[in-house]
């Protein structure tokens, strides 16, 4: 049999134990890490590329080693994404958000560059 949900509570609410504290998340450290490492790589690729492009017309090798670079940037992220999802209920949205935002910024640099040509 259920109790009435509208009995006065038994005990004192100011004796009650405190709450427990979150659990700790390998996904969301994770995810956390690869929020930074993705920022990183990207940022360190357009460095390169810049640092690169000021003597001139940048080498093919150059522009590949950038392009690979923001490449694995953008995965780091998407996995960054993915595995925000094994963290448990009401600890995920902070690194979704940062590896998501990130991710949105990357592609808008990468769109607005690519349509300068």
């Amino acid at each position: 049999m259920t109790t009435n949900p509208y009995a006065p509570p038994v005990s004192d609410a100011g004796s009650a134990a405190a709450p427990a504290p979150p659990q700790k998340s390998f996904a969301r450290r994770t995810s956390f890490l690869l929020a930074a490492v993705g920022f990183v790589v990207f940022w360190g690729a357009v460095a390169f590329a810049a640092s690169k492009a000021t003597t001139g017309a940048p080498s093919e090798g150059v522009e590949i080693a950038t392009g690979f670079g923001v490449l694995i940037a953008m995965i780091t992220h998407l996995v960054g994404i993915g595995i925000v999802f094994a963290a448990p209920r009401g600890r995920r949205l902070l690194p979704g958000l940062l590896n998501g935002v990130s991710l949105g910024i990357m592609i808008a640099i990468v769109a607005y560059g690519l349509s300068k040509g």
